[in-house]
């Protein structure tokens, strides 16, 4: 159970699955492990999935930016290593039908907004269809879970 992070090649897409009690150690360890991934760049937008299962018994404040510390990291040495000059940036679209993890998800997503390096708009739905559409890639398929293969 955890966390997992997948790049979606053709619909250049970091998709996540999450399932079960999922710490911030779970969300941090997974976005370090797709930031060395094949294809992995700066501003790749990104659909979380939480099924209904889904404990976040640690999201607090603190760790909201410890989360957020560990999300910009790879961001930001990807564009520094690069001598990118542009602020980095990308959609965060969070699914989850599940009111006590959409009111964590609504912290996660007002702590974004007084960022200043990385823009980061992050959106929460109550089912895939609708986050894709958002994402800008409405006719995209994914899976439900995981390709564990």
């Amino acid at each position: 159970m955890g966390i997992i992070y997948e790049i979606q090649q053709t619909g250049d897409l970091i998709v996540g699955y999450g399932t079960g009690i999922i710490t911030t150690d779970d969300f941090i360890h997974g976005l370090a492990k797709v930031s060395t991934q094949p294809g992995f760049r700066p501003g790749l937008d990104r659909c979380v999935l939480f099924d209904d299962s889904v404990s976040l018994p640690d999201l607090n404040f603190d760790n909201i930016r410890r989360l957020q510390d560990a999300a910009k990291k790879p961001e930001l040495t990807v564009i520094e290593n690069n001598k990118i000059s542009h602020d980095a940036g990308y959609k965060l679209a969070c699914v989850s039908s599940d009111e006590v993890k959409i009111a964590s998800l609504k912290l996660y997503e007002a702590l974004w907004k007084i960022e200043s390096k990385i823009t980061v708009e992050v959106m929460i739905f109550s089912n895939k269809k609708d986050a894709l559409v958002w994402l800008g890639r409405a006719d995209l398929k994914i899976a439900d879970q995981p390709n564990l293969v």
